[in-house]
């Protein structure tokens, strides 16, 4: 029982963590990317990337190692399924941004200019990410209810 409560906390926080990252990087994308401005922007990238090894980590033991209702109930419900197809388009819409701030990492450890030109459209897929994260909210709370079965 400790384990199963302590799994929903960490995925819990791993979500407020994820909404409030996401958002802060979109905001920071839109504001001045001066250098105070990119760290900002790869400060909230990294929570970010600690919201997405908590949500992964946590949601992967809940739903598949025996720890909530039981894989069947997860695959068979098509709120979960929802919440999958937007974790996917989480992820899909992701690759971009992270190739490009992992390029920013690097040019900026070499002292190079970096690359914003892409910003404002890194800006909009934050806000997206950060809208696609509380639907999932909204389909989790009713897959806890028993919504979503057949």
């Amino acid at each position: 029982m400790e384990v199963k409560w302590l799994l929903a906390i960490v995925h819990l926080l791993g979500m407020a963590i994820g909404v409030g990252s996401v958002w802060a990087r979109g905001r920071a994308l839109a504001g001045t990317l001066d250098k105070p401005g990119i760290s900002r922007v790869l400060t909230a990238d990294n929570w970010w990337g600690l919201s997405a090894i908590l949500l992964v980590v946590t949601g992967l033991l809940r739903a598949f190692a025996g720890y909530e209702k039981g894989t069947e109930y997860y695959v068979m419900n098509n709120f979960f399924n929802l919440k999958m197809a937007l974790l996917i388009g989480i992820v899909l819409l992701e690759i971009w941004p992270m190739i490009t701030f992992i390029r920013w990492r690097i040019a900026g450890g070499r002292g190079q200019a970096v690359d914003t030109s892409r910003a404002s459209l890194f800006s909009w897929v934050s806000t997206a990410q950060a809208i696609m994260l509380v639907v999932m909210v909204v389909f989790a709370t009713g897959m806890a209810r028993g919504f979503g079965m057949g």
